[in-house]
This record gives structure tokens, C-alpha cells and sequence, in this order.
């Protein structure tokens, strides 16, 4: 009887597998939802922008152009 593996240890295994792997995505989710927003100063989100538009990804560097004038940071640049 050893080494064999009934069906109630396959489903056990299955469910924990599952369980793990949920918990495992939902905490990757968790840190992505925090990452989302630009930190820092004015000089690194221009930096950012300017770096952006040069690599030719003009939607990515108009977001943060667009949150760096939302949050009144543009004046006098």
C-alpha cells in the first residue's frame, strides 16, 4: 500500500496546487496595482518622458508628460 496514490491524495495535492498558485497571483497583482504610480520628482519624470518619446513610445511619455501637468509639476519647465 505504500507508494500508491489514491484519488482522494491526487484531488488533495490539485486543490493545495491551486490554492498556492491563486494566493501566488494575487499577491503578484497586489504589488502591480501599488507600482502604477509615478513616484518621484519632476526632473526624473521629465527625464522619464524625454526618454520615452526618444525610444519612439510617444503614448507612454504623453501619459507621464499628463500626469507630471496633473500634478501642477510642469510650471516653468
Amino acid at each position: 500500500m505504500f507508494g500508491q496514490i489514491t484519488l482522494s491524495n491526487k484531488m488533495a495535492y490539485r486543490r493545495r496546487t491551486f490554492s498556492l498558485t491563486v494566493l501566488l497571483l494575487s499577491m503578484v497583482l497586489a504589488g502591480c496595482g501599488s507600482s502604477m504610480e509615478i513616484k518621484g520628482n519632476k526632473d526624473e519624470g521629465l527625464r522619464l518622458a524625454r526618454l520615452l518619446r526618444d525610444q519612439g513610445r510617444v503614448e507612454a511619455a504623453t501619459d507621464v508628460y499628463t500626469r507630471l501637468d496633473s500634478r501642477n509639476m510642469l510650471k516653468g519647465a
